[in-house]
Formats: structure tokens, C-alpha cells, sequence
């Protein structure tokens, strides 16, 4: 009972809360730097990782891709996308297409992926989620991206941040549910 307290207590929390957490705190920075050494996270042509700064679609999907550690079949997934927007030509195409051969992401309705879109803290957990394989887990009388946050809080995925499922999440942020992830244990196998 204790249990369902707390998680309704810390769901309510990031469905409502309106900080922003822009704000690159310790915790974000040490996962950052666990992520640059293992060559999950790469920064930016200067050398700075901007982890204030908002991460796209496409840049997510290739942290997903280099988790799964299946970043080497690259040259082969340069190809066309099931996307209308995302032609073999972007650098991002083969990333998406190894998430969406390995059920990470899915697009919009219209057919879009829209990879330089911001993703939200909802998107990253709900990808999070599906990589651990606990999609099983979900909670199918919760919309999303509700059902993936509840269990992601389950996991610590979030570390006990609040944070608003819509919003967009800094990169800081995702080093710091990534890392979390990694101490997760894996319900599927790649």
C-alpha cells in the first residue's frame, strides 16, 4: 500500500509539475561524463556538451542506438526511412532505422518522424522503457505517455526528478536518465 502511495504521490508530481529543469545540476553532469566515456553521449564541434540545451529526435534515437550498442550497423541502414521526412540523405536515417527495426520509436500519424523536433521527457522515457523491454509493464487503462512514465518511475528511470512529460527535455536531463537505465536490468535481449 506504501508502495502505491509513493508512486501516485511521484506520478502526480511529473504529470503537474512546472519547474523547468533546464538547470544542469551535479547529478547531470557526472552522467553526462559516464556517458561521454562509454561513447553514449558526444558533444557538440567545440568540445561543450550544452546540456542546458534541448536534444532532438534524432540525436536521442542515436543515444538508443549506441545503448543498444548496435551503432556499428550504420552503414548498412543507410537507407530510406519509413518517414516522409527523414530520406536516406540525413545523417540521422540509419539510427532511426535501426530503433525502428528494434521497436524503439514509432512516428506521427501523418508519417513523419520529425527528427530535429525537441523531444519530450515523455518521448525519452517511453523509448527508455521500451529499450529495458517493460513495455509489458504498462498499465493499459493509462493514456500515454502516462502508462511508459509509471513505469519508468518504477525503474528510477528519472532519478526522482519532476519534471513535465510534455516538455522538452535538456540534454543533461536524458544523460541523466540514461544513466539510470544503465543500472536497470534488461527484460529483453538485442
Amino acid at each position: 500500500m506504501i508502495k502505491k502511495v509513493i508512486v501516485f504521490t511521484l506520478m502526480f508530481m511529473l504529470i503537474f509539475s512546472s519547474i523547468s529543469l533546464a538547470k544542469v545540476g551535479e547529478a547531470q553532469l557526472e552522467s553526462a561524463d559516464k556517458l561521454v566515456a562509454l561513447g553514449l553521449l558526444t558533444g557538440y564541434e567545440d568540445g561543450s556538451l550544452k546540456l542546458e540545451n534541448n536534444i532532438s529526435r534524432a540525436e536521442f534515437t542515436t543515444i538508443a542506438v549506441r545503448l543498444i550498442a548496435k551503432d556499428h550497423l550504420v552503414d548498412k541502414y543507410k537507407k530510406d526511412t519509413a518517414f516522409s521526412d527523414v530520406s536516406k540523405n540525413n545523417w540521422s536515417a540509419p539510427y532511426i532505422n535501426i530503433a525502428v527495426n528494434e521497436g524503439l520509436i514509432k512516428g506521427y500519424t501523418d508519417g513523419t518522424f520529425k527528427p530535429n523536433r525537441k523531444v519530450s521527457y515523455g518521448e525519452v522515457l517511453t523509448i527508455l522503457v521500451r529499450l529495458l523491454g517493460y513495455e509489458d509493464s504498462l498499465n493499459e487503462n493509462d493514456t500515454w505517455p502516462v502508462n511508459y512514465a509509471k513505469v519508468a518511475v518504477d525503474l528510477n528511470l528519472n532519478g526522482n526528478l519532476k519534471l513535465p512529460l510534455k516538455s522538452f527535455a535538456p540534454r543533461g536531463d536524458v544523460a541523466h536518465f540514461v544513466d539510470n537505465s544503465l543500472s536497470v536490468k534488461l527484460n529483453k535481449s538485442y
